[in-house]
């Protein structure tokens, strides 16, 4: 009987084993967070004389993932509020619209520039001057986040498309 049931046990882990091997999936790779596959490229801020309440801050976001991702927020000291914007074209009045998220698709680089998608820091705490290096702090929509040096530069407003078709003088901007 002892012979019988010790037979009986050692099947029944031959079996338990053979079916766990054969069965087992391997486990679930990591994800990879936003903030590890998104590289950024020539960040600045414009600088901006020191009577002046808002700014913007410019850069490329490229996506190295196959999957879609998403800046969700953004936060600097510098500034009473961060936000994402957009300036869009509406009957010759150049608008800026708020942004709840920017979205990074696969493998793609999504550039923040002038005339375009960009981040508004309103209510700036001190000058913006030539030199000086800010901290904005990038979240993304799984939550991760990453800090990154922003210097501040003079560089051209508007895109080389809207310099070459308006003056600065007949651009009326409006913030909605």
């Amino acid at each position: 009987m002892l012979r019988i049931f010790t037979l009986l046990i050692c099947a029944g882990i031959l079996l338990l084993q053979g079916c766990s091997s054969s069965k087992m999936k391997p486990p679930k790779q990591l994800q990879q967070t936003t903030a590890s596959v998104i590289q950024i490229k020539d960040p600045w801020v414009r600088a901006v004389p020191p009577n002046a309440n808002n700014s913007a801050i410019f850069l490329d976001l490229r996506n190295e993932s196959e999957q879609l991702r998403k800046l969700v927020e953004v936060h600097s000291e510098v500034a009473e509020r961060v936000e994402l914007h957009m300036t869009k074209d509406e009957e010759g009045m150049l608008r800026k619209q708020r942004l709840e998220e920017v979205l990074i698709p696969a493998l793609e680089t999504q550039s923040f520039h002038p005339g375009g998608i960009h981040i508004m820091l309103i209510g700036l705490h001190s000058p913006l001057e030539v030199g000086r290096v800010i901290k904005l702090e990038l979240v993304y929509a799984d939550q991760s986040k990453e800090t990154i040096s922003v210097p501040v530069d003079e560089r051209p407003l508007l895109p080389i498309t809207a310099q070459n078709n308006h003056s600065p003088d007949s651009l009326t901007t409006r913030t909605q």
